[in-house]
């Protein structure tokens, strides 16, 4: 969810480029008012994608940390991965080891 929300704040930061592109005023001074349109959609989506990434990181150490199956050793490598690696050590824990789990338990049933 972090990265889609970058992905439209990307697309809002071009977009909003674009408009300043075709605003034909220029001469006046003064910022076209597209520019403060966009750039609250923008700062939005970024504090948004900050707080997901903060709330998914503590979910996933946590995760980590009371897993069972994980020997101390392990528990503190995936840690350091989450921690150190950012999104692409919470995507790597979460393709390893949270969607493994219902088709894990599954087969214990």
């Amino acid at each position: 969810m972090p990265l889609i929300c970058v992905l439209i704040y990307f697309i809002f930061f071009v977009l909003m480029f674009v408009n300043i592109a075709q605003f034909e005023d220029i001469s006046s001074g003064q910022p076209p008012s597209i520019f403060f349109s966009s750039f609250g959609l923008m700062a939005l989506m970024i504090m948004l994608s900050v707080v997901m990434s903060i709330s998914l990181m503590i979910y996933y150490i946590m995760h980590a940390y009371k897993n069972p199956k994980f020997s101390d050793n392990q528990r503190l490598i995936w840690v350091v991965i989450i921690v150190l690696a950012g999104s692409i050590g919470s995507i790597i824990y979460y393709f390893m080891e949270i969607l493994p789990l219902p088709s894990e338990q599954a087969s214990d049933t």
